[in-house]
């Protein structure tokens, strides 16, 4: 790409045990829109569109024994450069897209929720999943909205354009009130956003 590496918080020539360490480089990029419609929010925007968490497993995060968050798995560029691209293509069915970052998967819903609107889970796999692994953070993996008129193309476009290592699920509905984690959970918002708050900056100190 010959884009120039800005930031990164490992070495590309760091090995543990014979092993590389897989690095975070940064890259610093401008570019220009042919046209600024149907860009998605970062936000749920609409009640019932359906929510989808999209997972591309390579990278998996884990807390060391001296509470230290680090990473496991091996990077394939290659695979990662299909995921991006699959979801500049199917973008044009979301209304709203966030990728999951540190605090995982519930403080990304919870910060797609601040607006009016807020997810509310239809998912067994939600269900039965441990508080921690809401919290974890797993690389290359996104969340996004699709208006129901959108169904059938998104998901054949899901079908036509995704690798078998890439993961589809969905996950549950937009609504209004309290977010609903699990569908025998709700809670407020605002305090999933409070407990990351927390958590992260006990990590950061």
């Amino acid at each position: 790409l010959d884009a120039p590496v800005i930031s990164g918080n490992v070495s590309f020539y760091n090995e543990t045990l014979g092993k590389g360490i897989t690095s975070t480089p940064a890259t610093g990029l401008v570019g220009l829109r042919d046209q600024i419609e149907n860009i998605p929010f970062d936000q749920f925007t609409a009640e019932a569109d359906l929510v989808y968490w999209l997972r591309l497993p390579m990278v998996k995060s884990f807390v060391g024994s001296n509470i230290d968050l680090g990473f496991a798995g091996e990077f394939d560029p290659k695979a990662a450069k299909d995921f991006v691209s699959l979801n500049l293509e199917l973008s044009k069915y979301y209304s709203a897209s966030k990728a999951i970052g540190r605090g995982g998967l519930a403080n990304t819903l919870a910060m797609m929720s601040l607006g009016d609107f807020a997810f509310h889970s239809h998912s067994p796999t939600l269900d039965t999943m441990k508080d921690s692994d809401f919290f974890r953070e797993d690389l290359y993996e996104v969340v996004v909205s699709v208006p129901t008129r959108f169904k059938e193309d998104f998901e054949k476009g899901w079908k036509k354009l995704a690798t078998p290592q890439m993961q589809l699920q969905w996950i549950g509905l937009v609504g209004t009130g309290n977010m609903q984690m699990r569908r025998d959970l709700s809670v407020d918002k605002k305090d999933v956003l409070k407990k990351y708050g927390a958590s992260y900056e006990a990590f950061m100190a």
